[in-house]
């Protein structure tokens, strides 16, 4: 069975991303997200379809955030892009969204002027609003005096990883940034990026929301506020690494150990659940699926001593839809080496190691033969059987004689 391996692996469909426009232009120079949307635009040409495409982006304006039509949870992925005033309504929509697991991008931009109303619709000292630092006021530097740029960032982290290879690194900490907002972050906010002013302010920070994300850009993806947007070697790469990052949803592992429990969590309500085990039995799963939070559905628990056996496993739904998971066995059980002189003589003094003497034709031990008797045993047990059957005959003989 160790010989044999069984996985599952997800191809994921695009991460459907809203881009909420705060400066929209008709020059593409202009305009908020401009260049945003065409990172996050799918490539055409040399073949590639939509199939392809990582990201699934739609582009609105701040009034269609209250607009009943506009469903949020269609999108893993919310960007407020330089918004001067968004509604209480707004703003009650997007907390609900995030808590229900999405990720929320707020980036600064041209607009944002008054901080004051900005803090007062977003910001919560004690954490319950959506915005993780308080604005605090925006610095900027003429392009031909001097510029910021990233002066340390979390390499380990999903989002900035791509940039830690010392290839790219000057792509993301070189590139010069002449405006930023300066911030106060909440106590549980984590700062992935910082500038090289002096107070060595946040350029980007995460902060966790009920369910959800909340990201802060300081910074803007406007021309005007970085060459980033002249950059494409940092602009694409990292916004597909950092949304692609926030809209990723924490799936259960589709690979487990034998004996452990799943719960899957699927899109739409299930109407019919069956376990299909590796050898092709079919079992009901016991249970109700619950509705989560962001309107997805986790089926019954999968036992454990339902995924005894290593293979492949499917949960069969209606309609046709199936969610494959895989039982493996540690592949280190099946990591055979050979051992040692000493280590196999080392197991148990019976254990020894032959080899061929020098003309290939004999076999000798190497090890220490001292204490061995069988021979001397057995050879006394066959003069005993010599001797009883000797016995017999000369007493049979004188029988007849006699």
């Amino acid at each position: 069975a160790d010989d044999r391996r069984a996985t599952v692996l997800i191809a994921p469909p695009p991460i459907r991303v809203l881009v909420v426009n705060g400066s929209p232009s008709d020059d593409f120079e202009d305009d908020e997200v401009g260049y945003l949307m065409l990172a996050l635009e799918p490539l055409s040409g040399d073949g590639l379809g939509a199939e392809v495409r990582p990201f699934d982006a739609a582009e609105i304006t701040v009034d269609r955030l209250t607009d009943p039509e506009l469903h949020l949870r269609s999108y893993e992925v919310i960007v407020l892009a330089g918004l001067s005033v968004v509604t209480e309504a707004a703003v009650q929509r997007l907390e609900a969204r995030v808590a229900s697991g999405a990720s929320l991008v707020i980036a600064m931009g041209p607009r944002v002027a008054d901080l004051t109303v900005t803090n007062r619709a977003l910001y919560r000292p004690d954490g319950s609003g959506l915005l993780p630092a308080e604005l605090v006021r925006r610095f900027s530097v003429a392009r031909r005096d001097s510029y910021y740029r990233v002066a340390a960032f979390e390499e380990a982290h999903p989002a900035l990883s791509f940039f830690a290879d010392e290839t790219w690194r000057p792509f993301l900490q070189e590139i010069p940034i002449y405006e930023f907002v300066q911030v106060r972050p909440l106590d549980d906010a984590r700062v992935l990026a910082s500038l090289d002013d002096d107070g060595r302010s946040p350029l980007l920070i995460e902060r966790p929301f009920d369910q959800g994300r909340v990201f802060l850009y300081t910074s803007s993806f406007h021309p005007s506020w970085s060459d980033m947007e002249d950059s494409p070697r940092t602009l694409i790469p990292l916004t597909h690494e950092w949304l692609r990052y926030a809209g990723t949803r924490r799936e259960p592992p589709r690979v487990l150990s034998p004996g452990a429990p799943l719960s899957l969590v699927v899109d739409t309500y299930p109407r019919l659940t069956e376990l299909v085990l590796p050898d092709g039995d079919r079992r009901a799963l016991e249970g109700t699926p619950e509705e989560l939070s962001d309107g997805r559905w986790r089926l019954p628990q999968i036992p454990g001593e339902r995924t005894e056996r290593a293979g492949l496993y499917i949960v069969g739904l209606d309609a046709g839809r199936s969610e494959p998971f895989a039982v493996q066995l540690d592949p280190g059980e099946g990591d055979l080496t050979r051992l040692s002189t000493l280590e196999l003589e080392g197991l148990h003094p019976a254990l020894q190691l032959l080899a061929r003497s020098d003309d290939n034709s004999s076999i000798s031990s190497e090890g220490n033969t001292r204490g061995e008797i069988w021979r001397l045993l057995a050879t006394l047990c066959l003069a005993c059987l010599i001797g009883e059957s000797l016995w017999s005959a000369w007493l049979g003989q004188r029988r007849r004689i006699g």
